[in-house]
Parts: C-alpha cells; sequence; structure tokens
C-alpha cells in the first residue's frame, strides 16, 4: 500500500464528509421551510374565523408574538418570488402554501435518498481509509 493511494482515499474520504455536510445544511433549511409553511398556514386557518377589527396574537418567530387587528380578514399580502406580493384571498393563500409545502417535502425526502447514498459511500470509504492506514502501520 502506498503512501499515494492513502492520500488518494484520505481526499476521496474528505470529499464525501463535506458533501454530507453540505447535505445536512440543505436539509435542515428545508425542513425550516416547511416548518414555517405549516406555521404561516395555521395562522390563516384562524384568520378565516376572526372578524375584522378584532384583536389578535401574531407569530413573529422564535416563539414570539404581537397583538395585531385585522383591517381585513379577506385578505392578505403573500410573496410570490422574485420580491413580487400580491394580494389573494386567504382561501388562496392557503392552497397555493399546501402545494408549496407538498413540493418542499417531496425536495425533502429526495435529499434524505440522496444523503442514505452518500452515508453508503462515505462509510465504504472510511472502511477502505482505516484498512490502508493499519497497511501502511505494519509495514
Amino acid at each position: 500500500m502506498s503512501e499515494e493511494e492513502l492520500r488518494k482515499t484520505a481526499t476521496e474520504y474528505e470529499l464525501y464528509a463535506n458533501q454530507l455536510e453540505q447535505l445536512e445544511r440543505r436539509l435542515e433549511l428545508v425542513q425550516n421551510s416547511i416548518n414555517e409553511m405549516e406555521l404561516t398556514k395555521t395562522t390563516l386557518e384562524a384568520l378565516k374565523n376572526k372578524r375584522s377589527e378584532e384583536e389578535f396574537l401574531s407569530p413573529i418567530g422564535s416563539n414570539s408574538f404581537i397583538k395585531a387587528k385585522f383591517l381585513d380578514t379577506g385578505k392578505v399580502l403573500m410573496g410570490l418570488g422574485a420580491n413580487i406580493i400580491a394580494e389573494v384571498t386567504v382561501d388562496h393563500a392557503i392552497e397555493e402554501l399546501t402545494k408549496r409545502k407538498t413540493e418542499f417535502q417531496k425536495l425533502y425526502i429526495n435529499l434524505r435518498n440522496q444523503m442514505e447514498q452518500l452515508k453508503v459511500k462515505f462509510n465504504a470509504v472510511k472502511t477502505k481509509l482505516e484498512q490502508q492506514y493499519l497497511q501502511t502501520r505494519q509495514k
């Protein structure tokens, strides 16, 4: 077993480790987005049962809330992407969030599958690296 082969395997090991770390970060971002969409959807569902000018608590993140009053309980401003915001009905916003959440859930599953496949490769390279290291130590 040459030092060159050991270095090559070590480089491959580091590459897989970095890819796993990046996938973990992406998974976390996707899961956070799913959670945020669910919270928004829950808030919109509650909005449907409120009257104009009725006071309510609105989540602002990090388990914090503000007191607010509705001006129009039938419409919300919703981000459409590319810094474009449109006024839509609450029902339309809920439908759109449900679609987006479904897409993000599919993305999450896809990323999890990629991660599992990468873990198999990572573990194989890790085992190979350990064996190569032991062989070089025995010489």
